[in-house]
């Protein structure tokens, strides 16, 4: 793992109608591994995730992508950024080639074959040019995963990917965001409240509760003290629960 972070997080805040929904929220991305944010529905992932694209205005500390503060040079901080925020943004009378396009135009220089390229990865090559319309949930995510990575990020955010997928969607899902991170040395910050995803998935793990980090685990280092429960799990209770491990 190099050295250098590719996504910087420093001492976040955000509050909302008098309630803080992120607290000094400070962390690192590294290029090459997958970092999950976990915690209940309401914890503050999505929160923090739409601090760091820009859908949501920052009000404390500050975020780095690159090197570049999201607050003084924003531009330059999102062109490394490929995310999907909650569901894919797609046109349902469109093709997914069609869909591909209208956003390659966006980003220019991105090629013909390079959206096929994309469309292979993610398993769509087949019905890249059917209407979205007739796809399903499942092809509706990689639709996205294919949109979200058409500019070769080199920080790929996914906001709870396995929603609603059926087990082979999830397992596709999970293999895809692995296979970014090893073969293409990709960051990926994946957020879920689902411990056994998220323990398949990621390389370190941070535990987000009522808006701020409680702890972060790196998950090929944890032995579980109870049969019953993944030691993700374990650590994920001792931890909510005020507990040092």
């Amino acid at each position: 793992m190099q050295s250098a972070p590719i996504l910087q997080i420093r001492n976040v805040s955000k509050t909302i109608q008098n309630r803080k929904v992120i607290d000094q929220l400070s962390l690192d991305v590294f290029p090459g591994e997958v970092f999950g944010l976990l915690g209940p529905n309401g914890a503050g992932k999505t929160s923090a995730i739409r601090l760091i694209v820009g859908l949501s205005l920052l009000q404390q500390g500050d975020i780095k992508i690159h090197g570049h503060s999201i607050k003084s040079d924003f531009t330059k901080a999102i062109s490394h950024v490929g995310a999907i925020i909650e569901q894919p943004d797609l046109y349902s009378y469109l093709t997914g080639y069609q869909n591909l396009l209208h956003f390659a135009r966006m980003h220019g220089n991105i090629s013909h074959d390079h959206i096929m390229e994309m469309a292979d990865i993610v398993g769509l090559t087949n019905r890249i040019h059917d209407v979205v319309s007739s796809y399903s949930l499942g092809m509706r995510q990689r639709l996205g995963m294919a949109q979200a990575l058409l500019h070769s990020p080199s920080l790929l955010i996914l906001d709870e990917p396995t929603n609603g997928l059926d087990p082979a969607g999830i397992r596709e899902t999970r293999d895809h965001i692995r296979k970014l991170a090893l073969e293409d040395n990709t960051a990926v910050l994946v957020s879920s409240h689902l411990l056994s995803e998220i323990e398949l998935i990621c390389d370190r793990v941070g535990i987000v509760q009522n808006g701020k980090l409680l702890h972060t685990l790196n998950v090929s280092e944890l032995s579980s003290s109870s049969g019953s429960k993944t030691p993700l799990e374990d650590a994920f209770l001792q931890i909510t629960k005020g507990n040092v491990i």
